[in-house]
């Protein structure tokens, strides 16, 4: 697809007169499909192929990026977990360690 973007740059241009203007909208139209259309092209995980689900920053699909995630192999990702292992809850769970260690 990147002839038909020449072509479009072309035919978008301000400076060139009318004429070459259409006859590169005729060019165009005439010998690309559309399959050189850039929205024809699906946005696939590099790793397994698939086509639903994936995140287009790291073009991976969702089903590895949280296997990477999960197992610590992408830097700077940490996946949310929503559990027992919360900020909150952990905090909460050291102070009644230190509660019961103080009773005694």
């Amino acid at each position: 697809w990147p002839e038909r973007f020449r072509y479009q740059t072309l035919r978008k241009n301000m400076i060139f007169p009318d004429s070459f203007k259409n006859y590169c909208r005729e060019e165009e139209f005439s010998t690309f499909t559309n399959e050189t259309q850039p929205w024809w092209r699906w946005n696939r995980c590099a790793l397994t192929s698939r086509q639903w689900g994936v995140i287009e920053q790291y073009r991976l699909g969702r089903i590895m990026w949280r296997r990477f995630a999960d197992y610590n192999q992408m830097s700077g990702v940490i996946r949310s977990t929503f559990d027992r292992y919360t900020r909150q809850n952990t905090e909460m769970m050291s102070r009644r360690r230190r509660i019961i260690r103080e009773d005694p």
